[in-house]
Order: structure tokens, then sequence, then C-alpha cells
């Protein structure tokens, strides 16, 4: 089953090593509406300091825990996607069709990897079911 990339991210494209052009990897998402990417909006504040902005105006202050800093799996993954794009060679998947279907398993497989828990595991024989040789 192949999975649709959100609107706000590109499609997976295949890396050509005959350009010698450097590209910035995209990890973060540029979605419409959002302040990722315009110049013109105010930096965002500190969640302290809007925090304290709000009591001001009388919101009740919430306590800060560890999880209100953390990155969302997704962000994760499509970093660590990027990264594995740009350093393993298109030909290291294979030629073809099979090398494209190797690429993307391989890809699927990070992901899967991202968004495993505390005590779950992913074998290298669960990752290397499916390639084609």
């Amino acid at each position: 089953m192949e999975q649709s990339n959100p609107p706000c991210f590109p499609p997976i494209l295949g890396h050509d090593p005959s350009s010698q052009t450097s590209e910035q990897l995209v990890t973060q998402p540029n979605c419409p509406g959002s302040s990722a990417g315009s110049k013109d909006t105010q930096p965002e504040l500190p969640l302290e300091s809007s925090l304290q902005s709000n009591a001001n105006t009388g919101h009740e202050k919430r306590k800060l825990c560890l999880t209100d800093y953390a990155t969302p799996s997704s962000s994760v993954s499509a970093f660590c996607r990027a990264v594995l794009q740009k350093l393993v060679p298109n030909e290291f998947y294979g030629i073809g069709q099979d090398g494209l279907w190797n690429k993307r398993l391989i890809l699927k497989n990070v992901d899967r990897f991202v968004r495993l828990r505390r005590f779950e595991s992913l074998s290298l024989h669960q990752v290397c079911v499916g390639l084609k040789v």
C-alpha cells in the first residue's frame, strides 16, 4: 500500500549523482499559512514568554513539561530520509524498477523505525523482507 505525502511535503525525488550543484535538504514543511518560511512575520515568542503574556490577560498559566519540547516523529523521519537520499547513491538500491522498489522500501522502514516505541524492535530481517535482488 503506497502512502501519499501531505500537500505541504514535496514528493520524494531521485538523487542525480551527475549534478554538481549543492542543494539544501528540505526537512521542514513549508505549508501555506505557516510562519516557517515567511520572513515578514514576526518571530515566535518562546513558550515561557507567551505563557506569561497570557497570565496578564487573566488566563491560567500552564506548567511546562518535557514533551512540550519534543520534535514530532514525522519531522525526524523526514530528516533521516533526506539524509539517506543525499548520502546513499541510487545504484546502491539496484537498477531499474527493482532499485526504485528497494529504495522506497528502505525509506518506508526508516519511517517505521522512527515511530517505534520504547520496548518495540525492528530486526534486520524485517527490514530486508521484500527487497528485490
